[in-house]
Order: structure tokens, then C-alpha cells, then sequence
């Protein structure tokens, strides 16, 4: 069996660490406060349509921040039994849009 030395096991700990801390992952719930369409495609083959939201509708975003930076990963709509879609905006224009269109309920990191 092959064992490490404290050194190679301290360095590896180090770099586990900043991993942890420069790519972080938050799952975020929001809840809907104004009626708005968001573009969306269900996958990369198929075209771009626009889904209507309403008040009191619950969406799930997952994103991964990277030095202070969100980046969206993954957006998923709950009032349609969890529906997965591939927003067509950018990560900085969806940012924008949940801090004037929703109130965040709740958050896992």
C-alpha cells in the first residue's frame, strides 16, 4: 500500500480548498412577482420559445460562482412539475431579470 507524505497531502488539501471556495455552487428558489417571458429552448436542437410566467410561479435556477461572478447553469421550472429549460439569455441579462422579477425564497449552497 502506497501511502503520502504530510507535505503532498497538506498541498492537495490546499487545492480541494480553493476549488471549494472559487467555484461555488448555490441552488436558488425564486418566486415570480410580475408577469414576464423568459426565451427558452427545451434542447439545444430545438427552437427558441418564449415561456410565460406568472405570480406566485416558483423557478429553481442553479448558479456557479466563479470569483464573485455568477454564471447560470441550469434553470428549472416548478409550477409545470419541475420542467428543465436552457434559458437563452446570458448569465449577467437572467442576474438582472430575478433581482426585478422575483423575491428569492430560499437557497442551498
Amino acid at each position: 500500500m502506497k501511502y503520502l507524505s504530510f507535505k503532498k497531502y497538506y498541498d492537495n488539501k490546499e487545492l480541494l480548498e480553493r476549488a471549494g471556495i472559487q467555484n461555488v455552487r448555490a441552488h436558488i428558489e425564486y418566486s415570480i412577482t410580475k408577469y414576464c417571458k423568459i426565451p427558452v429552448v427545451e434542447s439545444y436542437d430545438s427552437e427558441k420559445t418564449y415561456l410565460a410566467l406568472k405570480p406566485k410561479d416558483t423557478v429553481k435556477i442553479l448558479w456557479e460562482y466563479e470569483s464573485d461572478t455568477p454564471i447560470l447553469r441550469r434553470l428549472v421550472i416548478v409550477s409545470e412539475g419541475e420542467k428543465e429549460f436552457i434559458p437563452c439569455w446570458t448569465s449577467n441579462k437572467m442576474y438582472e431579470w430575478t433581482g426585478a422579477n422575483c423575491k428569492q425564497i430560499k437557497a442551498l449552497v
